[in-house]
């Protein structure tokens, strides 16, 4: 069940569909399948407890349906389903500060990771896959999330990534 219209009245299904597109490019997937359902609270609520044994609401939930071999695996072709709860997007880009949009596209870049292999059950490894997800999304053009300027207006160089070259970013 998707979300309500007025849940859905500040997004673009055009941007979302393009910085979709982009996010496939940067993390080198080109063949599969991503079923995302976009969804209000009490849907996710179902889901969640369904999946995962827990009643409350969240921001994103994974499915990876790729046989034990292929998980992981930066070359498998993707078999993934995504439900995004888009009135916790709502709330968490209210108190961060930046459009549903980007909220929205932050939790559908950490869904794919989660299926590239990256995991942030413990410090270091939220740390990592954190990272990534500023990477991707500063070659979005949207800007880190994580690793944020202390200050508005000056910059901070974000990790290395695959390319070895570091980027700057400026906060808005």
């Amino acid at each position: 069940m998707p979300a309500s219209p007025r849940l859905m009245r500040c997004l673009s299904p055009v941007a979302l569909r393009r910085n979709l597109r982009r996010l496939l490019d940067i993390e080198q997937v080109d063949e599969g399948c991503w079923t995302i359902h976009l969804v209000g609270d009490r849907v996710m609520k179902q889901v969640h407890e369904r999946t995962l044994r827990d009643s409350s609401t969240t921001d994103v939930i994974t499915l990876d349906y790729r046989t034990r071999g292929a998980k992981g695996g930066r070359r498998a072709a993707l078999d993934l389903e995504s439900f995004v709860c888009v009135a916790e997007a709502r709330r968490q880009a209210k108190r961060r500060g930046h459009s549903p949009e980007h909220e929205l596209l932050l939790y559908l870049v950490h869904s794919l990771l989660h299926v590239q292999g990256y995991d942030d059950r413990t410090a270091p490894a939220a740390q990592r896959m954190h990272r990534r997800e500023d990477y991707i999304l500063v070659a979005l053009g949207i800007g880190p999330v994580y690793a944020r300027p202390t200050a508005v207006g000056k910059s901070r160089r974000l990790p290395k990534h695959r390319t070895g070259k570091a980027r700057t970013s400026g906060r808005r």
